[in-house]
């Protein structure tokens, strides 16, 4: 193989591997930051649920108000976070909160007595005729 050959060989490999480079660097690192956000926002996410789920739980023991409430779950979730290293605003974490509580009492009204299901009253009088 001659010199001007080789040269060319070697621009062309130089050139695809500056262009694999790119499309790493343009794609694929780009793609592990979003999916390593999405997860841990999804962790999160559950850490805010399940916190909101004790203050409510707290707040029916003690006797919280909605401010107590939300204070003592901003509090345990933020120090949830540092623990797992989650940079998270405290005001969007608020935001996290709100959406929690909202979920929480929209499944609490969903519960249905079972009287509103059957056609037939239920009487809650025990039965006291002899048959």
């Amino acid at each position: 193989m001659d010199v001007a050959m080789s040269d060319t060989i070697l621009g062309l490999l130089m050139a695809l591997v500056v262009l694999v480079t790119a499309v790493i660097r343009q794609m694929l690192i780009p793609y592990v930051k979003a999916k390593t956000t999405r997860e841990q926002r999804e962790l999160a996410y559950g850490i805010v649920v399940s916190a909101v789920g004790m203050a409510e739980q707290a707040g029916l023991v003690s006797g919280l108000d909605s401010e107590e409430k939300r204070l003592r779950a901003l509090g345990w979730i933020m120090k949830r976070f540092h623990q797992l290293d989650i940079e998270v605003d405290p005001d969007e974490v608020d935001g996290w909160i709100e959406n929690a509580v909202l979920h929480l009492e929209d499944s609490f009204s969903t519960i249905v007595d079972i009287r509103e299901l059957t056609d037939d009253p239920v009487d809650d009088q025990p039965d006291t005729k002899t048959r």
